[in-house]
């Protein structure tokens, strides 16, 4: 009956027929839905258990909306009538769906919801509500329902931990095998289950996704046996050439022929694999295979390529029949050997309608070169059987498209008008429709009025994306004022054809057009489009993002954007089913990962279930959750793992990935060539890889020195905790003590000598042999100079530009200042006294504690410098002189003869002298920037001598930071660099392969420098170094 013809009759007698109307199996859903309309229209009530059972079959035509009205009580006893539930399964999806939660909502313990739900619509149950304790599982009743894998897997821990047959589960309830599900499962529960899961006369295939089949792969290697016939086909994809026995490869190829090679990822490259090995097996050479090498490789031949199928034995059309689908050139191949007449098909001038018959499915894949020959009435008798057993056996869109296409006989243009004759519901109703129409004829033999009264018909059987055009167009001129919800939810995939500006006519305001119009099996949406479908069911007031919703959607749910995503409530998550949210882009992620870690939260006591609910959504994880995943025992699949945040793995330890992974830690291997897996492992250390014991292989490279630092000079010695960076040398006979740093680009370290621990030399310091940076702490900086023999104690600090002479000693506390000279040997600087830029001291005079000596004024040999006292710019002290009392001033110009004393306040105008002898020695005394000490003088423990510039040597390097103690000797061209620290005795020289100095040597290098004053001076000098050692 027509929608028209149904119309036509009076909702009484439809009413008063119900029984019969519901027992007819040929209705369609729009005219199941035009009765149930016109009925409730005239007051028939959808509102008890028994109402919504007398429809029959026309419950396909139902709105979920009639079931919400009927008491939950009610349909529990309608669902364990079979006949009810048998016509429930033509109901929509989302009706199922709503069926079920009534169902549920009554009393929602695992064990009862599994009682009352029919066992058909089991999948219906949303898995957060099959968390099973061992108490309450009934494997009974599990093994009667059909269940999903994301189900199966929410119990299959409990059930692999209970003692009974394991020979008893169904294909259903294995199919809930994981590493993470049995992860408590002894090693011999393990090989029971996994043997359940073999091929099994008058049962069904357990389907098994590829990181199933590699985890018991895992599980059993090593104990793997030879009687193939014992494990799953899947499986035996992925044993390796030593698992298998060269004697008994030929049972080894007969049983993984029974396999399904669409399983195994491209990336392995399997079947290439075992082919290979099959050659070898077999004896097969070339491209031509036997018939015998046909049956037993079985469903491997569909990966081979072209030019074995058209030069084997015919018999391989038989295997290809299994196949799934076929590249372009085996089709091309296909054909050939069919073409050839070789075949037992025969000669292409004999083949008819029986040829194509016999042939089923292989001419799904034919192109118009096989289809041509053919003759039209042949091809369309077969179509008519072979189209509607293709759509029931939901065979993909893009298939149908592309067969519609070849089959069709090309056609010359005709006459104006229809010249096939116009399409009626008769010749709708053909399963061969619309074969025999092309574009043109189509459109001009398509009225209005019949697309209106034969939508739903039309729609299921037109695949054709320019037919579909056409329909959209003529549905417009239909209804210009807007397409209703009911004709909207008869599409089909006519709906994926539309434009933007068609989806704009829709209504879409009820569950059920939205559910239809999401239906998968029509076909994928573009993103834009389905966003706009969504939109528009979302702007109609009281609609939301619901769990119903959620299931409808799934998938393209990626097509919205955050702020629709977020409105989504973790109820609405908890009662869906597991969400495909793979598509999603990283922020959609990350915003129903916070969902879904709301929604099943209740759940992480159980860490086995709360991972199977939300590993879907694991891809938005932030890393401490992940590291928190890796600490509970959960042996996460290699698939998810690839699907998780790349921000993220990159910052997971080697260590915190085998935490991760557990049992499938072999897998890394198995999918090293996976770009997510390829990332992580080039990412890691080789050692720390090498823990795994994989054989993994890492790009990145650790060196052991950094680039460009030197420190390999033939007798050179680098002691532990001892650091060199780039640019810096350690030559021949040098030493570097633990703690010491000498790394800063362009120090250099000569021959001789030593820096000890805590010793710092900045860039551009010298340090020339023999001399001494001696006690921790001391610091010289860039440009500072020092001379052989020179001795830096404790906390000194030497300026920019200072230099230090053979023979002078710096002791704690002292400074110099930049441009300050301390030259002759013997001199002495005490500590705080302080040496300003350009002053000059010259061997043999002495500055005691405090006293300051300032810019241009110069001390003679034996002249002496009390505490406090102040010698200004100008100001000149001569051999014997000294300045003693605090608080004393020499100003500029002014000049202390030898012998001459100045007393504590004693102030020296410009141009004034002192006379021979005077001494300027008291604690305190200052020496100003600029001042220059000759040898001989001494600096009392606390000067400084190392502020930044400083310069030791010609040609070492000091940087900043750098400490050097007594008895280490730097010479010419050593580097060392910031926070290096070298200890007495260590040398580091240039490139003399033998010149190293010890304490001993820096001892005799000061007393050569003595050894040139005069005998008075000799003895002065002397008792200043006692004095400096004594403080040290």
């Amino acid at each position: 009956m027509s929608p028209a013809q149904i119309s036509s009759v009076l909702p009484s007698v439809l009413i008063s027929s119900l029984n019969i109307l519901g027992s007819v199996n040929t209705w369609n859903t729009e005219q199941a839905m035009m009765i149930i309309q016109i009925m409730s229209a005239s007051g028939f009530q959808i509102n008890t258990g028994s109402s919504l059972s007398s429809l029959g079959t026309l419950i396909q035509g139902l709105f979920a909306q009639s079931i919400q009205t009927i008491p939950s009580s009610e349909l529990i006893v309608v669902g364990r009538d079979a006949t009810f539930v048998n016509h429930m399964l033509g109901a929509s999806p989302v009706v199922q769906g709503v069926f079920v939660q009534k169902i549920i909502s009554v009393d929602q313990s695992p064990a009862t919801v599994v009682q009352n739900v029919p066992d058909e619509l089991a999948t219906e149950i949303p898995p957060t509500s099959l968390s099973f304790t061992p108490e309450t599982l009934d494997i009974k009743q599990l093994n009667k329902k059909t269940w999903t894998q994301d189900q199966a897997a929410m119990f299959f821990e409990t059930v692999s931990t209970t003692d009974f047959d394991t020979e008893e589960l169904s294909p259903s309830v294995l199919q809930g095998f994981t590493c993470t599900t049995v992860r408590k499962a002894s090693k011999t529960k393990i090989k029971k289950l996994v043997r359940a899961c073999r091929k099994r006369k008058g049962r069904s295939k357990v389907v098994l996704k590829e990181t199933q089949l590699t985890c018991m792969y895992n599980q059993l290697k090593g104990e793997l046996n030879q009687n193939y016939a014992e494990y799953p086909s899947d499986l035996l994809i992925y044993f390796n050439a030593k698992d298998v026995d060269k004697t008994n490869c030929r049972s080894y190829f007969s049983a993984v022929g029974a396999a399904d090679f669409s399983v195994p990822s491209r990336i392995l490259n399997k079947p290439k694999q075992i082919f290979s090995e099959g050659q070898s097996c077999l004896g097969i050479k070339g491209t031509e295979l036997s018939r015998d090498n046909v049956m037993v490789l079985g469903n491997l031949v569909c990966t081979l390529d072209g030019s074995y199928i058209q030069n084997s034995d015919p018999h391989i059309l038989e295997n290809l029949k299994s196949c799934k689908d076929f590249s372009e050139s085996q089709v091309t191949a296909m054909q050939t050997l069919l073409l050839s007449g070789k075949t037992p098909y025969g000669d292409v001038e004999t083949w008819n309608e029986e040829t194509l018959q016999k042939l089923d499915p292989l001419p799904l894949y034919f192109t118009s070169n096989a289809w041509g020959k053919f003759k039209p009435r042949a091809t369309k008798r077969f179509l008519k059987k072979f189209m509607p057993k293709l759509r029931k056996s939901k065979t993909k869109k893009k298939k149908l498209k592309k067969l519609f296409k070849q089959c069709s006989p090309h056609r010359g243009k005709r006459g104006a008008g229809c010249t096939l004759g116009n399409i009626t519901t008769v010749s709708i109703n053909d399963g061969s429709f619309p074969f025999g129409y092309d574009q043109t004829q189509f459109d001009l033999c398509l009225d209005v009025p019949v697309l209106k009264e034969n939508l739903n018909s039309i729609c299921d059987r037109v695949d054709d994306d320019d037919f579909q055009t056409i329909i959209l167009r003529k549905l417009n001129e239909a209804y210009p004022a807007g397409v209703s919800d009911e004709n909207v939810q008869l599409l089909a995939s006519v709906s994926r054809t539309a434009t933007l500006n068609d989806i704009s006519k829709w209504n879409i305001t009820r569950i059920d057009t939205l559910s239809a119009l999401m239906n998968t099996d029509n076909g994928p949406w573009e993103e834009a489009k389905s966003r706009a479908v969504i939109t528009k069911y979302l702007n109609t007031p009281g609609n939301s993002l619901g769990n119903n919703e959620l299931n409808a959607i799934d998938s393209n749910l990626c097509a919205l954007d955050i702020t629709a995503l977020k409105t989504i409530t973790p109820d609405s998550l908890r009662k869906a089913k597991s969400l495909n949210v793979a598509s999603c882009s990283l922020e959609q992620k990350k915003v129903l990962y916070e969902i879904s870690n709301i929604s099943f939260s209740s759940l992480k006591s159980s860490p086995s279930s709360y991972f199977n609910l939300i590993k879907n959504y694991l891809g938005g994880a932030p890393l401490a959750d992940i590291q928190t995943l890796s600490t509970q025992n959960i042996n996460m699949d290699i698939g998810t793992f690839q699907i998780l945040d790349t921000n993220v793995t990159k910052e997971l330890t080697v260590s915190e990935v085998q935490s991760l992974l557990g049992s499938n830690v072999p897998d890394l291997k198995t999918f090293e060539k996976a770009p997510a897996v390829e990332t992580w492992i080039n990412l890691q250390r080789q050692s720390d890889l090498d823990t795994l014991g994989l054989g993994l292989k890492t790009t990145r490279v650790d060196p052991t020195t950094t680039p460009a630092s030197n420190a390999t000079s033939p007798g050179s010695n680098t002691t532990p905790g001892s650091n060199t960076t780039p640019g810096s040398n350690t030559t021949p006979g040098s030493n570097t003590t633990p703690g010491s740093n000498a790394t800063s680009p362009g120090s250099n370290t000569t021959p001789g000598s030593n820096t000890t621990p805590g010793s710092n030399t900045s860039p551009g310091s010298n340090t020339s042999p023999g001399s001494n940076t001696t006690s921790p702490g001391s610091n010289t900086t860039p440009g500072s100079n020092t001379s052989p023999g020179s001795n830096t104690s404790p906390g000194s600090n030497t300026s920019p530009g200072s230099n230090t002479t053979p023979g002078s000693n710096t002791t704690p506390g002292s400074n110099t200042s930049p441009g300050s000279n301390t030259t002759s040997p013997g001199s002495n600087t005490s500590p705080g006294s302080n040496t300003s830029p350009g002053s000059n001291t010259t061997p043999g005079s002495n500055t005691s504690p405090g006293s300051n000596t300032t810019s241009g004024s110069n001390t003679s040999p034996g002249s002496n410098t009390s505490p406090g006292s102040n010698t200004t710019p100008g100001s000149n002290t001569t051999p014997g002189s000294n300045t003693t009392s605090p608080g004393s001033n020499t100003s500029p110009g002014s000049n202390t003869s030898p012998g001459s004393n100045t007393t504590p306040g004693s102030n020296t105008t410009p141009g004034s002298n002192t006379s021979p002898g005077s001494n300027t020695t008291s604690p305190g005394s200052n020496t100003s920037p600029g001042s220059n000490t000759t040898s001989g003088s001494n600096t009392s423990p606390g000067s400084n001598t190392t502020s930044p510039g400083s310069n030791t040597s010609p040609g070492s390097n000091t940087s900043p930071g750098s400490n050097t103690t007594p008895g280490s000797n730097t010479t010419p061209g050593s580097n060392t660099t910031p926070g290096s620290n070298t200890t007495p005795g260590s040398n580091a020289t240039t490139s003399s392969a033998t010149s190293t100095t010890t304490p001993a040597n820096s001892t005799s290098s000061r007393g050569e420098g003595l050894n040139h004053l005069p005998s008075s001076l000799f003895i002065l000098a002397m008792l200043m170094n006692v004095l400096q050692l004594h403080l040290v």
